[in-house]
This record gives structure tokens, sequence and C-alpha cells, in this order.
């Protein structure tokens, strides 16, 4: 037999003919006598294969073949009574009347029997067992959990884990027994023979794992508990996943609870010591993905992945660049000294670690080095698989809009990946690259599109043609020569599929808006009208008639939602009311755009993603209350901003709402004190003279399942600033915990929550514009001021604070300082009557004076620039 036939039979799986109904015929073999222990395996082992593939046997089947394999307990065989209790423990879920088996498997559970049994005996007896019955395993659960051999301990601390969503109360009991297994010094010895001359023996403490982690599981809602655990626990760990799962523990704690933080904080620092690689890896990984973390806590979590690019093995070199990568897109400032060990892994023979070195470089690097970086990419971008080519082109669609200046080998690079082969994702990612070029890098339009006309010339992805068409019809218009465009969309409509003639006829409509092309366009979409699809024809109906043509855009989320609304309700007696969805200028929609093509992460960037999507989400809200119905469309909405303790007892969060002419504060109250009930609870707010209050809308109850809601309405003229003291007043009633019924009585009651400030930056939206060079120039006012921030320890700290400060939109990669001693911000937006708003802040640092600061703000409207003042002083 040649080789090649050999390695062709090798790779036929012997378990490729395996069918259900063929198994289930054979399950007769567990009732022969004897027992026939190699057969059974056989058989055992396919079932194991058919549930692991997702084949789920009927409940008559799966019964039967249940209580056919319970007839094996009578083998002494030691493999084939392992391999029951996995079965057992699969069936169990899919068969009925299991819990009868539970005699028989607690017999081989129990603390006599054969240690080589015992282990899996109880962890099937988790699957078989009922919430009924968890209290009469009690007594041998606990047993096996402190008991001595390791193997017996693991096991019940994982039938445990499985008993405690539905069995919480008899688990927690178990906590004594759980922490002892913990503190035990004796480490794991698995055997993966019966013989004991041929064993294999494995040295861990794997029983910590488990332990840790259902004794979180009992303690997770208490966070004080959970604190100690880690504070308890953090030098007594022998196992890494322990430590590891104890690291995830404290990110989290440090991520919840700002008091605890600088603790938590100091001790993922200090895992990053561990003698093991995976905890210190999985202390740095935490570390990377906490929100305002500082220089001085990166810098050793920085120094230890340095360190760890020199390593030997492949795992952890990719691990360290992948979480350098990371990094690099909130502080690409702090790895730049890491350049030279980066460039040193170009040339490694690892292709997956040679492309996250470039990829990191490429966020870390100046725009000098761009160039250099790129060709030193196209020498083996054909040689990478389609999962690192979209990882790379997503690196330089980022760098493409932080370096406007390197368009033209940006542009090259995504044409060259046009014409070479790849798969969807890859073309897609390529494609959403050209679109970011023509959208947020002025002067690269044109030939862009050019390049994307081309592409949808030999285009077999369907979905990839309708959106170049998109484009080509949103941008190709607005281009110095648009004639150019409708020649390739035309083709699309002769040649290609309905879908694809549908998204071309819409993409031919935009062009009837330019002067000159209307009679040539008019007389395609004429055309159109004899096309045997009935969409191409409607559309091609709707877009002669004109009704198209439209400067602004609706709201694509809010159309979405209430859509969906309108569609859930059943309800089609009504007409869906399209006027209800609000037209947002294409700058607004510009700037979500650039947020989510950017992947914006850092802490400061990301409330203002937030703030977008929050706004969307509250029109929707106070839209559906009536007296707030007259105030018009919201112009903005606040973060929520905490006037009170997560810890506290009331628990009340504001958010700001600015209309034309009023101002809406939306509190939100929950309780946190079981068997109380809240009624008439209001806010009595005491605002600054410039506010004038209308109404208060009261939250009638407010339980501990169900937080309420509380709107304060405010009169305002202009764009005042000033205080509201806030005040808390309802009436508590208790509920009897063992009837549930409301104590009529009650008591009034009042409680003080912190003040909510109206600022100026309440009054600005951030949006990108392009061309900002020529926009700031146009602008006629301007105002400027100068001040220090002493207090701040660098250029990158007072950066974020600043476009915090004046929640405007960082342009052109400026939130990301390159100059530990210098550096330009530039942020733009507008204030919510209209005017358009442009910052650029110039920042010095220096070791004795903190960080000098000079704004200088422009403005097309007075008020514009008086706000940006106002901001700083």
């Amino acid at each position: 037999m040649s080789r090649s036939k050999r390695d062709e039979d090798a790779e036929i799986s012997p378990f490729s003919a395996v069918d259900r109904l063929q198994v289930v015929q054979d399950s007769g073999l567990f009732h022969a006598a004897p027992v026939n222990a190699r057969r059974c395996r056989v058989l055992l082992t396919k079932m194991i294969y058919l549930l692991d593939r997702g084949e789920r046997f009927p409940t008559r089947e799966a019964t039967q073949l249940f209580f056919g394999i319970t007839r094996l307990f009578q083998s002494k065989d030691p493999a084939l009574r392992q391999m029951v209790y996995v079965v057992i423990g699969a069936l169990a879920k899919m068969a009925e009347d299991t819990i009868m088996v539970t005699s028989s498997v607690m017999k081989d559970a129990a603390a006599a029997s054969e240690p080589i049994y015992r282990p899996n005996a109880i962890r099937a007896l988790a699957r078989v067992v009922d919430p009924a019955t968890v209290q009469t395993v009690e007594r041998l659960l606990k047993t096996a959990i402190v008991d001595k051999t390791p193997s017996v301990c693991s096991a019940g601390l994982v039938a445990s884990y499985h008993l405690f969503p539905f069995a919480k109360d008899v688990v927690r009991r178990w906590a004594n027994e759980t922490q002892e297994s913990i503190s035990g010094k004796t480490p794991a010895i698995f055997s993966f023979s019966v013989s004991a001359r041929n064993s294999l023996e494995n040295v861990s403490f794997c029983s910590q794992y488990h332990a840790i982690g259902l004794l979180y599981s009992m303690r997770c809602h208490d966070r004080i508990a959970v604190i100690k655990i880690i504070q308890g626990f953090e030098k007594s760990l022998r196992n890494p996943m322990a430590v590891v799962f104890l690291v995830r523990c404290a990110e989290k704690i440090a991520r919840d609870d700002s008091n605890m933080r600088n603790t938590m904080v100091q001790l993922l620092i200090g895992f990053l010591k561990h003698k093991s690689d995976m905890v210190n890896l999985e202390a740095a990984k935490m570390l990377i993905g906490l929100p305002n973390t500082t220089q001085d806590e990166l810098s050793p979590v920085i120094s230890l992945l340095q360190l760890f690019l020199s390593s030997p093995r492949y795992i952890i070199r990719f691990t360290s660049l992948r979480l350098l990568s990371t990094l690099s897109q909130t502080q690409s400032a702090l790895l730049s000294p890491l350049n030279t060990d980066l460039e040193a892994l170009i040339t490694d023979t690892n292709r997956s670690i040679s492309t996250f070195a470039i990829t990191t470089l490429l966020k870390t690097g100046t725009s000098s080095s761009v160039d250099r970086l790129m060709k030193t990419l196209a020498t083996f971008m054909s040689d990478l698989s389609d999962e690192f080519r979209i990882i790379v082109i997503s690196a330089i669609r980022s760098l493409a809009i932080k370096f406007p200046e390197k368009k033209d080998v940006m542009l090259g690079f995504f044409a060259s990946c046009l014409r070479e082969e790849g798969g969807e994702k890859v073309k897609e990612c390529v494609v959403e690259g050209l679109m970011d070029l023509c959208s947020f890098v002025p002067g690269v339009k044109a030939d862009a599109l050019s390049h994307l006309c081309e592409f949808i010339e030999d285009c077999e992805f369907t979905t990839l043609a309708v959106r170049v068409l998109h484009l080509l019809g949103v941008e190709g218009p607005l281009t110095p020569h648009p004639s150019r465009y409708i020649r390739y969309i035309y083709n699309r409509v002769v040649l290609e599929n309905s879908i694809v003639r549908a998204a071309a006829v819409s993409a031919l409509g935009k062009f009837a808006k330019v002067d000159g092309l209307q009679t040539r366009v008019a007389i395609l979409l004429e055309r159109c009208l004899d096309d045997r699809d009935d969409e191409v024809r409607d559309r091609a109906v709707w877009e002669k008639s004109g009704l198209s043509f439209s400067d602004g855009i609706y709201s694509l989320p809010m159309l979405e939602s209430q859509l969906v609304t309108y569609i859930s309700s059943s309800n089609f007696d009504q007409e869906f009311n399209i006027s209800s969805i609000p037209i947002i200028s294409r700058a607004e929609a510009l700037t979500e755009s650039l947020k989510a093509k950017t992947r914006i992460t850092s802490a400061i960037s990301e409330p203002k993603k937030q703030q977008e999507e929050e706004k969307i989400k509250y029109s929707e809200l106070l839209s559906s209350v009536p007296e707030l119905k007259s105030f018009g469309p919201l112009l903005k909405s606040s973060l929520d901003a905490e006037l009170t303790e997560r810890e506290m007892e009331y628990v009340v969060g504001a958010v700001k709402h600015v209309f034309q002419d009023h101002l809406v504060i939306q509190y939100t109250v929950r309780n946190t004190i079981p068997d109380t009930v809240l009624e008439n609870v209001s806010i009595v707010a005491s605002p600054s003279e410039e506010f004038q209050e209308l109404f208060i809308i009261p939250a009638p109850k407010i339980t501990p399942e169900i937080a309420g809601t509380i709107y304060v309405a405010f009169s305002k003229t202009g764009f005042p600033m000033g205080n509201f003291s806030n005040s808390l007043k309802f009436t508590s009633k208790e509920v009897d915990p063992t009837t549930g019924e409301l104590d009529q009585a009650g008591y009034d009651d009042e409680y003080e929550i912190e003040d909510v400030d109206v600022e100026a930056k309440d009054y600005f939206v951030p949006i990108y514009i392009s061309g900002f060079k020529d926009l700031w120039e146009s602008l006629q006012f301007e105002k400027s001021a100068t001040f220090a921030l002493g207090e701040m320890k660098s250029i990158h700290e007072a950066n974020s604070t600043l476009i915090d400060m004046f929640s405007l939109q960082p342009i052109e990669g400026t939130d990301q300082p390159t100059n530990k001693n210098t550096h330009t911000l530039k942020l733009a937006g507008k204030v919510v009557s209209g005017e358009k708003v442009l910052v650029v802040i110039r920042l010095a640092w220096s070791s004795k004076t903190g960080v000098a600061v000079r704004v200088c703000g422009k403005s097309d409207g007075e008020i514009g620039c008086e706000l940006v003042l106002k901001v700083v002083g």
C-alpha cells in the first residue's frame, strides 16, 4: 500500500458511520450475561460521540438506554465502570425517572468504595439528583469535599458547583468544608492508568481551582465577602488556574468599587511577579482592561510584556504582543520605547507573531515610520491567512484616520488588497477601509471611489456590491466629476442579480440632484421601469418621482427601534408614524461612524459613545411622557451621574436633558432595603436663579425589585449654568415577609443626596468634521485663554482630562499624545443651538510646574466662543 493511500485511510474517523438508531438497537448488548466489557465500552463510546456531536435521543430511547446501562454496575471491569458513569451523567437530562438509580450511584460514591470508582460516581450523582433529594446526598458530598484523595475532593467540589444553581441554600452550608479543601497542602496526584507499574502521575493543586470557584459562587453577591476571599487566599493558593480566578475577581472589584480600586490595582501589580506565566499574563490583561489606569500603574505591565517579547516560547511572545496591541489603542505613547523589540519580531518565523508585531508598530509608530512598515508588510501579506489579514487591514484603517497625510500609501495598500485573492470577510474589511478614506480623509475621495468602481466590475459578493453602490450614490454626486461613476452603476443594472440591480437604481437616483445630470439619469431610470423584478421597478418609480432627495437622514437606531416596536405590537390598523423619527445631519451620522471605525476604547472617549446611544434611548423615553411633549426635540442628554454611593440604602442617579427652552432632570431611584416599599417619591430640587421650576412628575411606588423614575422640569433662557441642591422625599412602608402584606401606616421621610451641576459642556454636542484646517480659517469669532493644570502628572493625563472637560470630539488622532512634553489637542463639535465650535488646545508639561495649557476656540457665533471660555473659567 502506498504512503498516500495509508494517509488517506488514516484520516477516516472510526465513528464516521455511527448512527443513533443502530446504537439503540445494539443496546441489547447491556442485557447479555456475562457482560462483554470490551464491546460495551465500544458502544458507550459511540453514545458519547453522538452526544458530543449534538445528537439528542428522544425521551423514550434515552430512558431505555439509561436503565440498560445501569445493568453494567455488576461488571468489575474498572474502565467499563468509569464509562458507565460518564454516559449516565450525559443521559440524565434526557431520560425519565433517573432518580431511581441514585442508590446504586451512592453506593459507589460512598467513602468505603474503590477510589477508582468514587470520583466518577460523585460527578454522576450530581446529574441524577433533583432539588427535592439534594439533602439526601448532602453528607456524602461534604465528606467528599474534605477527602484526602485529591481526585475525590475535586469531584465533590465539581458536583457541588453543578448542584448550586437549584440548591443554593443547601450548598451554601458547605462553605467551611470548601475553605478547608482550599487550605489543604496535599497536591493532586492523578494516575492515568489502572496499573501502578505503568502509571503516569501528574502533580497539581487543581482542587483549589474548583474550590475557589465554588466559594465565589456562594458569596458573589456579597462584595465584602469576595474581598475577604481575595485577600485571604492570595498567598496560599498554589494552583495557577486558581490564582487566575482570583485575579479576575480582583479586577471586577476594582472596576465596580471605586473605594477598593487602589487596593485591588496594587494586588494585580503584585501578581505580575508570580512564578507562573499564566498568572502574569492574566494580571497584565486585567490591568490593561481597567478604565482610567495611570502611567505608573501601567509601567510594570509594559516592563513585564517587554521581557516576555524575548521568551523562547511562541505562545508567550504571541500573548504579549496581543496585549500590547490592545494597549496601543489607548496608550500608544507609552509603548514607543518598545519599538526596537517589536521591530526584531517582524522577521519571526511564526507569521502570527510577525503580523501582530507590525500591527502594533503601526499603532505606536510615528508618521515617519509608516512607509517603511508598509513596505515590510507587503512582502508577506499574501502568505497570511484571512484571519490575520483582517487584523492587519483593521490596523491600517485606524492608521489612515490617524495620519491623513499618508493617504497615498494607504490608498495604494487598499487597492492592492482588492486585487489579490481573499475571502468575503477580507474584501469587506478592505472596502470599509476605502469607505473610511472617502468619509474622513480629505483629498482621496475620487481615487478611492475609482478603485471601488473597478472592484464591483468583477465582484462575486452581493453584499459588498450593494454597499459599494450605496457609497457611490452618497459620495459620487459630491465629487468634481460625478458623471464618471454613472457608467459603472448602470452596468450593475444590466449585468447583476436583482438585489444588486435594486441597489444600483437607488444609487442612480442620487445623481439626479446634480445640475446637468437630471436628463441622463431620468432616461436610465425610465429603462429600469421594465425590469423583471418588482423591487427594482418600485425603486425606479420612487427615484424617478424625486421623493428620496433630502439633505438630512433618519436616525437609523431610532428608526429600527420604532419599527421593532410597531411590528411587535401586531396592531396594524394605525399607520407607522415616520414623522416621529428624528432627522439628523450627515455630520452627526459621520461622528457615530467615526467612533465605531476607530474602535475608541479609552476611558475618556467611551462615555461619549455611550452618550450618543443614551440620547437615542432617552428620546424615545421622554416622548412617551405627555407632560414633556410640548418641549420639542431633545437636543442633548448627559451621562448618568451617581448622586449617592452604590452601597447606600437608596441609590439615586441623575440625567440632564437639554431642550430649546427647558431643562429636565431625570432622577432614577433604587430602593436597596428588603421588605420596604417607597410611595409618593419625589425630589425637591432647589435651582439657581437662572432656572424656574415648572413641575415635578413623582414616582408613585418603588419596590426593591423595580427602580422608579422622577422628572423635574425647569424653564431657561439661553445657556444658563448653575447648581441644584436635591432632597429625596417619600413615604416608607414595611412589607410583612411572611404574608407579603403592605403596612398601610408608614411614615414620611427625607433623604439628602448630592447636588447636580449644569455646566457649559452640557450645551456642547461632539461631531466629526473633515477638513479641520479649512473650517478653522473660515470661522469668524475667536477667543482664547491660558491656565495651568498643576496637579497633572503627564501630558496624557491632562489630555484625557481636557477631552472630558469639553465633551467635544477629538480630531485627527489628537486624543493620543505622541510626545511626553508637548501636544496639540484638536476638538470639534457644535452648540445645541447649531453653531459649530472648534477648539485647539496646546499643552506643555514641566516636572516643576505641571501642565501649561493654552485654549483657543473659534465658532461661527459668539455664544460658541463664550461657552468655551466658561468651560475653562
